[in-house]
């Protein structure tokens, strides 16, 4: 009797063998199959979602050509010099209406391109918004402010524009044109009027000393590093990284000029910054123009510009 006790409790506390021809289920060898199905199912469509967005991604970072079928000025068109903060009028049809935010206009000394597909921000002296007409879609109008004088000489013009897909394929698309040549020429000279007989000299007085000019303290990388901090302490803003472009030189020992241009959370500047050293610090005066970016968006430059002095 205690035998068989003994064997019937080794039976009960032995572990289960599989039968012959059936493999041994372990749960540490890894999922069933049917979880294994369910993983296969959710990494082929995470996979497929990643494939999408880099497809989408890919695409907006792909400009399509903007083709301009009409504009004023046309290309090669010859206009007279235009002085710092003048603006121009532009008028531009293309082949695709309803661009957000309407077409953007970089007016550049040089036909160079940038990273992004236009013309280089190295080059670049004036920007405009063109607003489409409401009654001829794809006719967009508006003007370019000219931050800098523009002597005679060749610049070029360049269209760019973004739809953004609001419905799937969601994403955006860009368009931008190719560079359109925009000449600057002088006014033929008059004709000079006849010379009044000229009187007998007068004998010349003598010369008077020449002032002595003081020693050269500021320097002229000095004074370009003095443009953020005058920003700063008169906006009580900072430039945008990147936005702040600035081109100084010396107007005597003492006095400097900038034409700085930059861009703040809420405003575009571009103006002229005087810059005069004292003997004990300096002295600056500025004087500009300044556009909310929201209403450039809505707007042309002419509207939204807004004259600033320090």
């Amino acid at each position: 009797m205690t035998l068989r006790l003994e064997i019937r409790d080794r039976e009960r506390h032995a572990p289960r063998r599989p039968a012959r021809g059936i493999p041994h289920k372990d749960r540490r060898a890894g999922p069933t199959g049917r979880t294994a199905q369910r993983l296969t199912v959710r990494l082929t469509s995470a996979l497929a979602i990643g494939a999408a967005a880099m497809a989408a991604t890919a695409a907006s970072a792909i400009a399509d050509p903007l083709s301009i079928t009409s504009s004023t000025p046309p290309d090669a068109a010859v206009i007279p010099p235009q002085s710092s903060f003048s603006s121009i009028p532009f008028t531009v049809e293309t082949n695709v209406p309803g661009l957000s935010g309407g077409v953007v206009i970089e007016l550049a000394t040089r036909n160079v391109p940038g990273r992004d597909g236009t013309l280089a921000d190295d080059f670049v002296i004036g920007r405009g918004y063109l607003r489409e007409s409401d009654a001829y879609p794809g006719t967009y109008r508006g003007s370019v402010l000219v931050t800098q004088a523009m002597p005679a000489g060749n610049y070029f013009w360049q269209a760019s524009g973004t739809i953004y897909q609001l419905t799937p394929p969601y994403g955006t698309i860009r368009y931008v044109s190719a560079p359109v040549a925009l000449n600057v020429a002088s006014p033929p000279p008059e004709e000079p009027p006849a010379p009044a007989p000229t009187p007998p000299p007068a004998p010349e007085p003598a010369p008077a000393p020449s002032p002595v000019e003081p020693p050269l303290q500021l320097t002229l990388r000095e004074a370009t590093s003095l443009v953020p901090r005058v920003i700063r302490r008169e906006t009580r803003r900072s430039p945008i990284p990147g936005t702040l472009k600035t081109r100084c030189h010396r107007r005597s020992t003492t006095a400097f000029v900038c034409s700085p241009t930059w861009a703040d959370r809420s405003f575009i500047y571009a103006g002229t910054l005087r810059i005069l050293e004292t003997p004990d610090s300096y002295r600056y005066a500025f004087r500009g123009l300044r556009a909310r970016i929201s209403c450039l968006t809505r707007r042309s430059v002419r509207a939204c510009a807004m004259r600033v002095e320090w």
